[in-house]
């Protein structure tokens, strides 16, 4: 991605927003790029909300196996796997996904139960994560949208997440020019909110360079599908504070 590209769709690099990055799960797809020094300490809590697992839990094994303070809550309706059928202590299972909006829909005839980021995070009596990833297949922008407009968190300054890993995806066509300018003023607004972009991946086997319409007058050059990592700097050691 050019820098030109990276300004117009608010995804700059920059490599002074975490101390430690380091590479979590396998180095291909299913593992992720993480800012360890963002965690907290052994002796205070961590959680990790893991949406979207597939058949792949390189990253949350790699992760309770570095960090055994830490507890993930992965989820995921596609795999056919039941709420309480734990990967380990640390790794806890739900048979449901995360969305804009609460609902439920069918899948190759399956009902799938999907749930707000805040109805999750109420269901299980989290006030924060320390990591929030997101692998769902273009509802990242649904969930992100949902954040944004959220009346519990109001800001995206209030939002209690210290991270956010997310695959991105951006459409070439014209006629999905509405979803990308969207797409664009959500990361504008992480942007303006303190997040920083610490890691941008793009070489992944399945993603290849568009050209992608973000107002009536630009263009940006873009692999279609992203791997970012956003960090707030500031929440680092939010826990001392609150």
């Amino acid at each position: 991605m050019s820098d030109a590209s990276a300004s117009l769709m608010h995804l700059n690099l920059d490599t002074s927003a975490c101390d430690s990055m380091s590479r979590y799960g396998h180095w291909d797809d299913g593992g992720w790029n993480l800012c360890a020094s963002a965690l907290p300490p052994p002796d205070q809590p961590c959680v990790v909300y893991s949406f979207g697992i597939n058949k792949d839990t390189s990253f949350e094994f790699d992760f309770v196996r570095r960090h055994p303070h830490c507890t993930i809550y992965a989820f995921d309706p596609s795999i056919g796997r039941e709420t309480g059928d734990d990967f380990h202590p640390r790794i806890k299972f739900f048979n449901v996904g995360v969305s804009g909006k609460a609902k439920t829909e069918e899948v190759n005839g399956v009902i799938w139960k999907m749930m707000t980021l805040a109805g999750v995070m109420s269901m299980l009596g989290h006030e924060w994560l320390d990591v929030l990833k997101m692998d769902i297949e273009r509802s990242e922008w649904g969930v992100l949208g949902d954040m944004v407009s959220s009346k519990k968190w109001v800001h995206v300054e209030l939002w209690p997440v210290t991270q956010i890993l997310a695959e991105l995806h951006f459409s070439p066509d014209a006629i999905e020019f509405e979803k990308n300018a969207r797409s664009m003023y959500l990361l504008g607004t992480l942007e303006k909110g303190g997040y920083r972009v610490f890691s941008r991946d793009e070489d992944r086997p399945f993603s290849y360079p568009v050209n992608i319409q973000v107002s009536n007058s630009s263009h940006a050059r873009v692999h279609h599908v992203l791997e970012v990592g956003f960090v707030h700097s500031a929440k680092y050691y939010k826990k001392a504070l609150r």
